[in-house]
C-alpha cells in the first residue's frame, strides 16, 4: 500500500441495498456472522415508521462495527485467521 499502511484485517459482506422514500436500509451477510440490517434516515418519523414496518421496533440494536463483531466472535472461537471470507 503506498501509503505505508500495512492491512491488519480483512473481511468479506455481501450487500443489498434497498430505499424506501428517504429511508435507506442495507441488509449484509458476513461469513460466520450471518445477516444484519441498517436503517438509515435523516428524517426521525420515516425512520421509526420504517423500522415499525419491518417488524424490528423490539430488537436489540448493535452498535459495533463488524470488524470488532468479527474480533470477537473469531476471539471466543480460537480462530487466529485475520482474513475472513466466504
Amino acid at each position: 500500500l503506498s501509503l505505508g499502511y500495512q492491512e491488519q484485517f480483512r473481511f468479506e459482506k455481501y450487500r443489498s441495498s434497498f430505499r424506501i422514500n428517504d429511508v435507506y436500509v442495507e441488509i449484509d451477510q458476513l461469513p460466520l456472522l450471518g445477516y444484519f440490517c441498517e436503517i438509515e434516515s435523516q428524517n426521525e418519523k420515516d425512520l421509526i415508521k420504517t423500522i415499525k414496518k419491518l417488524g424490528f421496533e423490539n430488537k436489540t440494536s448493535i452498535t459495533k462495527v463488524y470488524s470488532q463483531l468479527l474480533r470477537s466472535h473469531l476471539k471466543s472461537q480460537k480462530i487466529l485467521s485475520k482474513k475472513i471470507e466466504f
